[in-house]
Parts: C-alpha cells; sequence; structure tokens
C-alpha cells in the first residue's frame, strides 16, 4: 500500500467556526453566511472528516468577544489531537500595535473597546495541548497573523509538538474579496470547491500543503487576491480531510445497487465501491475501496485474475487469510471487515476486506530514522494493549507479527498489529484436500525457545516486543546475520546487546535498559509473564521521577564533562555516582575527559554544637572520599582517560546541580524529584541553566578549601 498524511482523530480534535455576515456599522458581507454553514457541514462529514457535531461549535454573528473566546478556549482546553479556528468577516489593522483586528456585528472602526483582538485569540490556542493547531482567516489584512510579519512572537513561533498551521486569504496590507452575489467568498469558496471536488494527483488524503498549494493556484488563476500561509515543524504534511476525488461520492439519484460495485478490473463485491489499485504481491492485488453504510475508507484484496485455478495460489491466500485478526475488535489489532467471494467474469475470486492502514512502523524508520523514546515507548504500549486483549481473549492459537514492516499505521499514525503466525493445519476447511503452508515466526524477533523448535507462548511475545522495542530506539535488530542458522544460533545463545554501548544511537534511561534486558533474556521464566506484566513495568518506569543517577549517565554521553555540584548530603551524590558507574562498566558511554567541582558544607553555624559539626564534616569528607573512589576506579579501567575530583567548603550550600553544557538540576531534599532544566528545550531553559552555572562559580570562588 502506498503511505498516506496522517488524519486527525475526529474524537480527539475541536473545531470553532465564526462568521460575521451582519454589521451595524460596516458594510455586510452576505457570502459569509453560506461559508461558515457548508463549510461547519463539510468538515462534520464522514466522507471528509467527520468532526462530531458535539466537537465543532459554529458562531455565527456572535454578539460579543466573550462569546467567541469562552469557546476558543473551552475547545483549546478539550482538544488533544487537533484545534482548528476558521473565522470569516471583517479584518482591521490596529492603529498602535499594526497587529491584526477581528470584527464582531456591533464593531466600529475607531473603538478598540469594540473589536476582536487576534492576539486575545492566539493566547488560549497557543496554551492548548493539542498536538497541531489550524487557524483559518477569511479576512482583510489577514495576512498579519503570520510570523513574518508581527514584532510579537507568533502562535507558529511557538509551535507545539506537531506544528501550526496559519492560513491567511490576504497579504498583511491586502482586502480580501466578497464577490457581489456570489453564495461564498472568494477564498472560503474555493477552499470548499478543493474540499468537496478533491486534488486528482494527491494522495487518499489531503494534508495542509497540498490545499494550500491548490486553493494558491486556483485564486491567482482567477485573479483574486492571493492567500498566505505558515507552517512549522510538521504541520503542513498532516492531513485533514480524505481526498474526495478518490472517494467520490454516489448521485444523488443514483438507486444503491444491491449485487455490489464494479471497477475498471470488473470485480463485483457487495458493500464496497473500488477505487484506485494500491498494489499487490505474487498472488494478490489490493484496492483501495469504500463501504456504502460507513463511507470510510478500506483496502480490499483479492485473488489476481491470473492466479483463478491455481491451488496452490489459493492455498497460500488462505494461509495469509488465517494470519489475519480474529476475535473481538480491539485499537491496537487491525480489523478484518469481510472476506468471501468476489464475482468476476473470469470467475469467482477470494477477497478479504481490511482497515485501511496505508504505511509501516519500516516507512517512518526508514524516512525519520530511530524513534525519539517517548514515540518508541507510545508504540510498545501500543503493541502491548492489543497483546494483552488477545492473549486475555485466549488466543493463544498463534503469535503476533511485530517486527516494524509488519506492524501498519493508519491515516492518523496510529499503529495496528496485522498478522498472527498460527499453527499449521491440515487442510483448508472451506477447500478440501488443500494443505495450509505454515507461517513462519520472522527471524529477528524469534525467541530462544522458539529456535529450538518449541511453539512459543506470550513470553515468546513479550522477546518480539523487546526485539521490537530495540529496533525502534537504534534502527536496527538485536541481533543480525545474512543466515537463517546463524541468526537462529544468536537468539539461543547470545546476550542481548545493550542500547547504552551504541553511540551516536538514542540512549534511554538506564531503567529502560533494565525494562529491555528482561523481555530479552534467553530463559522464558525470567521475563515478564505477559504482555500484561509488562505494560505494567512500562507504566512503572514512566511514572518514575527522574532521579540524580539517571542524570549523570546522561551527562556522560558528553566528550568533554565538567560536573558542578552542591550538596547539604555528600552521600546522595556518592550513591547516585555508584550506580552510574556500575552503568558505565556495563557497557554505558562515559566522557573522555571528566572534572567534578564538589562543593560541601562547612557546617560552621552556631545553630550546631560543636560536636555536631565534627559528626556532619566527617560524614561528608567521607562521601567526597568515596565519590573521588568511584570516579578514579573508572579512570583506572580506562572508561575515563581523564579525571579529575576537586572539593571545597562554603558557608552556606543549597542544592545545586550542573551537568555539562546543558542540563541543570535542583531539589531541596533527597527524597523530593529532580527538577530539570535542559538547554536543548528551549531559551527559557537554556537561560536557567547559564543561571545556576554563574550561581555555583560565584559560590565556588567564594568557597574555601577543603581540609
Amino acid at each position: 500500500m502506498t503511505s498516506s498524511a496522517m488524519l486527525p482523530d475526529p474524537n480527539s480534535s475541536r473545531v470553532v467556526l465564526v462568521g460575521v455576515s451582519d454589521y451595524e456599522h460596516l458594510e455586510p458581507l452576505p457570502a459569509v453566511a453560506d461559508s461558515l454553514v457548508d463549510l461547519t457541514e463539510t468538515l462534520r462529514s464522514p466522507r471528509l472528516w467527520g468532526v462530531p457535531e458535539n466537537h465543532s461549535v459554529m458562531l455565527h454573528n456572535p454578539a460579543a468577544a466573550d462569546v467567541v473566546l469562552d469557546a476558543v478556549r473551552e475547545a483549546a482546553a478539550a482538544a488533544r489531537d487537533t484545534l482548528l479556528l476558521y473565522y470569516a468577516g471583517h479584518g482591521l489593522p490596529d492603529p498602535f500595535s499594526g497587529e491584526l483586528d477581528l470584527t464582531l456585528p456591533g464593531s466600529i472602526r475607531d473603538k478598540q473597546e469594540t473589536l476582536l483582538a487576534y492576539e486575545w485569540i492566539r493566547r488560549p490556542m497557543l496554551a492548548s495541548r493539542a498536538r497541531r493547531r489550524i487557524v483559518i482567516l477569511d479576512s482583510c489584512y489577514s495576512g498579519r497573523i503570520l510570523p513574518r510579519t508581527m514584532s510579537a512572537p507568533s502562535l507558529a513561533d511557538k509551535a507545539g509538538i506537531e506544528g501550526v498551521f496559519l492560513m491567511a486569504a490576504s497579504a498583511p496590507n491586502s482586502e480580501a474579496l466578497s464577490p457581489p452575489g456570489a453564495r461564498h467568498t472568494a477564498f472560503s469558496g474555493e477552499l470548499l470547491r478543493i474540499l468537496h471536488e478533491g486534488i486528482p494527483e494527491a494522495g487518499p488524503a489531503l494534508d495542509l500543503r497540498t490545499i494550500f498549494a491548490e486553493l494558491d493556484r486556483a485564486l491567482t488563476r482567477n485573479s483574486l487576491p492571493r492567500p498566505q500561509s505558515s507552517n512549522r515543524n510538521t504541520a503542513g504534511s498532516l492531513g485533514l480531510v480524505w481526498n474526495s476525488h478518490r472517494f467520490p461520492a454516489p448521485p444523488a439519484t443514483a438507486p444503491v445497487p444491491t449485487a455490489g460495485a464494479t471497477d475498471a478490473d470488473g470485480l463485483l463485491i457487495d458493500g464496497y465501491e473500488l477505487g484506485e489499485r494500491l498494489g499487490g504481491g505474487a498472488d494478490t492485488s489490493t484496492w483501495l475501496a469504500r463501504g456504502r453504510r460507513a463511507l470510510l475508507p478500506v483496502a480490499v484484496t483479492v485473488l489476481r485474475d491470473d492466479r483463478v485455478g491455481d491451488p496452490a495460489a489459493y492455498a497460500r491466500f488462505h494461509a495469509w487469510r488465517n494470519s489475519l485478526p480474529s476475535g473481538a475488535p480491539h485499537p491496537s489489532i487491525a480489523r478484518v471487515y469481510a472476506d468471501g467471494e468476489a464475482r468476476h467474469w473470469k470467475g469467482a475470486r477470494p477477497y478479504v476486506v481490511l482497515e485501511y492502514l496505508p504505511g509501516t512502523l519500516q516507512d517512518r524508520l526508514a524516512s525519520d530514522g530511530p524513534l525519539p523514546l517517548a514515540e518508541a515507548v507510545a508504540v510498545v504500549r501500543v503493541v502491548l494493549e492489543g497483546l494483552r486483549h488477545a492473549q486475555a481473549a485466549d488466543q493463544d492459537d498463534g503469535r503476533a507479527a511485530l517486527t516494524p514492516d509488519t506492524l501498519r499505521t493508519g491515516p492518523r499514525g496510529d499503529v495496528r498489529i496485522v498478522r498472527f503466525h498460527r499453527p499449521q493445519h491440515s487442510q483448508d476447511p472451506d477447500r478440501v484436500g488443500l494443505a495450509w503452508p505454515t507461517t513462519t515466526v520472522p527471524l529477528h524477533q524469534l525467541s530462544p525457545e522458539q529456535a529450538m523448535g518449541g511453539p512459543g507462548d506470550a513470553r515468546s511475545d513479550v522477546y518480539a516486543v523487546g526485539c521490537l522495542f530495540f529496533e525502534l530506539l537504534s534502527g536496527s535488530t538485536p541481533f543480525e546475520s545474512e543466515h537463517a542458522v546463524t541468526l537462529a544460533h544468536r537468539h539461543m545463545t547470545e546476550p542481548a546487546p545493550r542500547l547504552s554501548a551504541l553511540r551516536g544511537q538514542v540512549v534511554p534511561l538506564p531503567r529502560w535498559e533494565k525494562v529491555l534486558a528482561r523481555a530479552l533474556m534467553k530463559d522464558p521464566g525470567l521475563r515478564y509473564r505477559d504482555a500484561e506484566d509488562m505494560l505494567a513495568a512500562l507504566t512503572a518506569c514512566e511514572q518514575a521521577p527522574f532521579t540524580l543517577a539517571e542524570a549523570i549517565v546522561e551527562a556522560f554521553r558528553e566528550e568533554e564533562l565538567t560536573i558542578d555540584v552542591s550538596v547539604v548530603n555528600g552521600h546522595w551524590l556518592q550513591r547516585a555516582l555508584h550506580d552510574a558507574a556500575a552503568e558505565v562498566t556495563s557497557g554505558a558511554p562515559a566522557p573522555r575527559t571528566l572534572r567534578l567541582r564538589l562543593l560541601l558544607p562547612a557546617y560552621d553555624t552556631p545553630a550546631l554544637l560543636p560536636s555536631q559539626r565534627e559528626s556532619l564534616r566527617a560524614a561528608n569528607e567521607a562521601a567526597a572520599g568515596k565519590v573521588r573512589a568511584e570516579v578514579h576506579a573508572l579512570s583506572a579501567a580506562r572508561h575515563i582517560a581523564s579525571a579529575r575530583v576537586e572539593v571545597r567548603r562554603a558557608p552556606t550550600v543549597s542544592t545545586l546541580f550542573v551537568l555539562g553544557a546543558r542540563i541543570a538540576l535542583e531539589a531541596i531534599t533527597e527524597s523530593r524529584p529532580l527538577r530539570r532544566r535542559d538547554a536543548r528545550e528551549g531559551a527559557v531553559e537554556a537561560s536557567v541553566v547559564a543561571e545556576y552555572r554563574s550561581r555555583f562559580d560565584k559560590a565556588w570562588d567564594a568557597a574555601g578549601p577543603c581540609a
């Protein structure tokens, strides 16, 4: 199947559409009313996006700014996938700031209090936790929302994880157009046409960048005002609606056929309309199709017409059909909607209707490389939830196929288990006399017990999940070989490599290494019992607070490392460094040179008795000595080429950590989770890291030597 842009999840998305057509003091815009209503219906249509009615708010001629702002705030708080705002009406440039003001029915051009400043809308959009935010403005001067024209940081400048897409009907100093007598405004009319007619050369889903490019061409061709856009990160490549050109609506007057739809290949399948051919294999062809009732895209795989009458081809097709999911549906497992015999003039041909899943995890790895830890964990969680469902339903007649090239992704990027490796049956119950070939577990995920000929169980699935997790983080499988026997032998005998030993890769924290190590144990009895057990471990890792030892292990990836630490309790640092040293000894990376500056309290406060001062000072001195010993041991073992530990005392010391060039941590007590600042995360964090380093340098310079 071909890849496609990801579509937003309508159930996790929110839409606010605002249109002002009637004004008390400004020129009316009658075309705005129909533009607003028609776009609302378009986005709600299941043929295009299907956002639920209770997730889309349409405000026609809102009486006051609070009405609009309340709707935007509520939608921004609820949206998790996509937040879309559309406004159509007059736009006015602010005479003081130059930014854009939107208008309401009672707006007066020279009275700021009657206008709706775009900045007021921008703020709740910016605060939303939605993965992407889309702003579409059909107004004069709407180009002023774009980053290059705004003096203050724009919404796009502070884009979220999936980015922001801004689309404006006009340039910063230009007016939009509402042709007299037209049903729609010029901009919204072309947008609606594109959404309803689709784009012939585009894929099954229309992404925002493709929609805007077609909109720009159409408006320019008709000598209408050119639209403007801006997008950050991956926002422009993410889908918005299905491409109607690929899924044309049947004529309203045409009767619904009862025999099934036909396409150029002459296939007739009850209840489905076949569209473009997506591809196929040696025995099959796969077509993009749509169910007449649900109007949702599906993939129909059919035995090729030149294989009709070939018993071996039928056997291979039914073996593949037997490997597909069965039983109760689950969000992590692909849906099989129907199967049967398709009618064709050359003879009946078996078919399967499967959930439309255009991509694979392998596509993602090939295009983007290893996944960030958070995304890899999210994928593994989805897979484990699917396995838990299958294991709880006692579907234990086969193991799931969990390789990146068999795990498919939906239009919104969600992962699905598609294949199971089930034991061989003596024959196809529907085709007597045809033996089914055995489907084998992928060798790169073959558990040791399966490599020795055993059938495997839920713990074998855990091993496969461990192999998948390793590949998602590193881009390669734990064991490699061109020869099947050698590969199986490595699964049986060789310990899995540590991700932390792979320089240049996404190296997880020690807690994740432990999860991987247990999942990849040779002895099934030492692994997680099943998907439920591993899922619990995954959750515990996600919820565990960040520790000082993990921070040191992460900082150790720098070639030249300076660690500045001021602690009231030196034993805390000593224990953390001991754990970090153990990770280095077992394969985690270490710096080439290390300088550790340790600032300890002088304990000279009058509130303490002399005996207490000496006791606390001695305890910290002992801890500092153990810190020195840990560092020198790493140097002696040649894990670190050059190491130096310096210790000073300060009159007062607050807990403070600066690890290398980019990480700063703070915590008041040993039991309190660390608060982390990472200079990679942005300007605010970078300034905090610099501030902590400056504070430490001042305290270090003012401190005295340690006796």
